[in-house]
């Protein structure tokens, strides 16, 4: 059972990595499907949608890493207890 559950975290880590480092290195095409958005134009200046993607990438790669590691439920948890207070693991 362990074993399994091993083999699809790192499956799913995979993937979303990989998803990530698309989103890095393809951030044009990413833009072209999606389109400008005009919330990150006006607030991270010229250009901003691209930040903005590739804001999304690094954070998908924080998250994804900390989710093959089993760490995710406790950063959360302990992220979301400082906002709020009732949240336990």
């Amino acid at each position: 059972m362990f074993i399994l559950m091993f083999i699809t975290r790192l499956v799913v880590s995979a993937l979303l990595i990989g998803l990530a480092i698309l989103m890095l290195t393809k951030n044009k095409k990413f833009v072209d499907f999606f389109g400008k958005n005009p919330w990150a134009e006006r607030h991270l200046g010229g250009g901003g949608t691209y930040t903005l993607f590739k804001m999304i990438a690094l954070l998908l790669i924080f998250f994804t890493l900390l989710y093959l590691t089993g760490m995710l439920n406790s950063f959360l948890t302990s992220v979301l207890g400082l906002v709020f207070p009732g949240v336990k693991s």
